[in-house]
């Protein structure tokens, strides 16, 4: 009776002791999972979220940019004097002057700049800028689309300009991916972190 007795207990406890591991193995599971997919869905938004790109707005400056699509660009004026960042309205033809000997008039040509691809969705027309006001000491315009501008302050146009060209998510990611090789490992490492941290888990558990 005792030896059945020990051995409907010896059953139980090994019973138990499969439920329990069964349950640690699920829970193991379960958070590795999450991490899985933390470390992942952090490695995309590290690589898509748009940047923030700050220009020193003072006279004089000439800024010549290129950035992606979901990027910010913020101008921040501090030279005390009344600024603007303004679009230069696109021409496909450039006026040119010519001198000779019979007249000094303009001539037209026809403008064959590439870089002249004008985004007439985004025009950058700002408030007046000064540093005299904290609320007024900046301006700043997201780009949510392919591009190129030119622009300049309407008060100071020959000596502040600047152009920004507005390149894909996809181009600029991928421009990213040939400069920096260590960048394209990132989803990859994440995974592996993750991966090694649930083994530490399940062994510490079971």
């Amino acid at each position: 009776m005792t030896r059945c007795f020990d051995h409907q207990v010896s059953v139980q406890g090994t019973s138990a002791s499969a439920t329990h591991r069964s349950s640690t193995t699920t829970t193991t599971i379960y958070y590795l999972s999450i991490l899985i997919f933390l470390f992942t869905f952090l490695g995309n938004v590290q690589r898509t979220e748009g940047s923030t790109i700050y220009i020193e707005w003072n006279n004089p400056v000439e800024s010549n940019i290129t950035i992606s699509v979901g990027d910010t660009v913020t101008w921040i004026t501090s030279d005390g004097d009344y600024h603007t960042v303004t679009s230069v309205p696109f021409r496909s033809k450039i006026d040119i002057q010519i001198n000779n000997n019979n007249n000094n008039n303009p001539v037209t040509l026809d403008n064959n700049d590439k870089n002249t691809e004008f985004d007439q969705n985004i025009i950058l027309n700002s408030p007046i800028m000064t540093s005299r006001s904290y609320l007024k000491k900046r301006y700043s315009m997201t780009f949510t689309r392919e591009g190129y501008h030119s622009y300049h302050c309407k008060y100071n146009p020959d000596t502040m300009r600047g152009t920004i060209k507005v390149l894909s998510s996809s181009s600029s990611y991928s421009s990213i991916l040939d400069t920096d090789s260590s960048s394209s490992k990132r989803p990859f490492l994440s995974l592996l972190f993750a991966c090694i941290i649930g083994f530490f888990i399940f062994f510490i558990f079971s």
